[in-house]
């Protein structure tokens, strides 16, 4: 979770009865959390639970009774992908923070489940030993890619720094976006590049939840150029009008 932001949990297997299953809580279940409190939940909530009780309150955090201990033989390791608005809402009804939760409700790399429950069982087998079992899927992530259409002059006109197409193409690519039929920065070439015309279908990668239109797109391309590379550009008489205006109004508002 601190090294890759993909947050899991792990379980004493031999604390179970049955199989895990996430499912929506029943109204007035409870479950003893790792922090030792006791939490109410309703239907609204998901949690992970086996054939008896509740052992997680999904995406946030886990139950005491199911937690591995210093005498834990067997693990179970559950890697899940939660809606970020969903967790955000049992947190705030439960008054409930962990490290968990504040990654989930952020969004975490849909993308990113079979290789982060390699690593991480990759890590029980390099430090405790012995030997792991088959995986076990149910559902699908959201991985339906998103595409945003670039136009390179809003570098200029949105961001005040003019930059070469070329350049903020190598600079998307880079950071992992993909233009086209290019998928990275190796892969750039001018003839490649010159079959895009008009706006740059840009796909963005699936750990940037927070990029959502082209002004981000500026802003990355921006951001690597330097902020301290911007001109600085005095505002011409109309402007500085308009902005007098802006100023006046919102005193006379107060």
């Amino acid at each position: 979770m601190i090294d890759l932001g993909r947050p899991l949990h792990v379980y004493d297997r031999a604390k179970l009865s049955g199989g895990l299953v996430a499912r929506k809580a029943k109204d007035g279940e409870q479950v003893v959390a790792l922090n030792g409190k006791t939490y109410t939940l309703d239907a609204t909530m998901t949690v992970i639970a086996d054939d008896t009780a509740v052992r997680d309150i999904g995406g946030i955090m886990g139950g005491e009774h199911s937690g591995v201990s210093a005498d834990t033989t067997d693990v179970l390791i559950e890697c899940a992908y939660f809606d970020p608005d969903h967790i955000a809402r049992t947190g705030q009804k439960l008054t409930l923070t962990s490290d968990a939760r504040s990654r989930f409700e952020r969004g975490v790399d849909p993308a990113f489940l079979e290789d982060g429950l390699a690593i991480a069982t990759a890590l029980v087998l390099h430090i405790c030993g012995g030997t792991a079992s088959g995986v076990t899927r149910s559902g699908e992530p959201p991985l339906d890619p998103r595409v945003i259409h670039y136009d390179p002059r809003l570098s200029a006109d949105l961001g005040g720094l003019h930059v070469a197409p070329e350049r903020q193409a190598r600079t998307l690519l880079s950071l992992g976006f993909t233009i086209g039929a290019i998928t990275s920065a190796d892969a750039f070439s001018d003839a490649l590049f010159s079959t895009i015309e008009g706006k740059w279908p840009v796909t963005i990668p699936s750990w940037r939840r927070d990029v959502d239109g082209p002004a981000d797109l500026v802003e990355e391309v921006v951001r690597i150029e330097g902020i301290d590379t911007i001109p600085s550009t005095p505002l011409p008489p109309h402007a500085r009008r308009r902005q007098a205006d802006r100023h006046a109004g919102a005193e006379a508002r107060t």
